[in-house]
């Protein structure tokens, strides 16, 4: 276990580093920030499709866009995970460690 520990500060002091936690957690701002407000605009986009669809949608609520937010945070987060550790893969051969 102490093997990980050490391999663990490693890596965490090599994303503080290259920033790389400051832009995962800018993404998930955005995306935190960015799901409310597609659900407030969201009748106004589909009247702006032109068809002459009737759909009703519901008013947003506060547990509504947090239900939204949870599924777009799982998805989002694998691909942020995977894109992560590509970087880290790609920056342990370069640097031969």
């Amino acid at each position: 276990m102490n093997g990980f520990v050490s391999l663990l500060k490693k890596e965490l002091k090599e994303q503080y580093r290259t920033h790389r936690l400051l832009i995962v957690g800018a993404i998930f701002t955005l995306f935190g920030i960015g799901t409310p407000l597609l659900l407030k605009f969201l009748p106004e986009l589909l009247e702006l499709s032109g068809e002459n669809l009737q759909i009703t949608v519901t008013p947003p609520t506060a547990v509504q866009s947090f239900t939204e937010f949870a599924g777009t945070f799982g998805q989002i987060g694998i691909v942020v995970a995977v894109l992560v550790g590509m970087g880290m893969v790609a920056n342990e051969l370069r640097n031969g460690t």
